[in-house]
């Protein structure tokens, strides 16, 4: 039996404050963790070093709507430097949520009305 993979994200809710995906886009996902890097020792065994990896996403189209004023939203919680919850559920129903920090410069393209923005916490999980 066939399932949904993938497609347009459904909703998006940043700071409580919900925002429209741009649709026939994604966004890179993780939820966090640990990353492994691998080197040689001198005997030829392996050393590992494994270092913390915050969770969170990039590259999340948003159709930004000047009559609410979408935009000053996102640079405030921007601003704040604090972590705010933010939601996003995909095609397949799955909900990610996580305490996040947006990250990067907010802006939006006036030729599409879309603002593309990356947030990074210490865990984005599936809920």
């Amino acid at each position: 039996m066939a399932s949904v993979r993938s497609g347009d994200i459904i909703q998006v809710t940043i700071g409580g404050t919900e925002f429209d995906p741009k649709g026939d886009t994604g966004c890179d996902v993780f939820p966090g963790g640990k990353n492994n890097e691998a080197a040689a020792n001198g005997n030829g065994t392996v050393h590992v070093t494994q270092k913390k990896i915050l969770g969170g996403f990039d590259n999340l189209a948003l159709s930004i709507d000047d009559t609410v004023d979408g935009l000053k939203t996102l640079q405030d919680i921007a601003d704040s430097g604090e972590p705010v919850a933010v939601s996003m559920t995909l095609p397949s129903g799955v909900t990610y949520q996580g305490s996040l920090v947006l990250i990067g410069e907010v802006k939006k393209s006036t030729a599409d009305g879309v603002a593309t923005i990356s947030a990074r916490g210490e865990k984005f999980e599936q809920v």
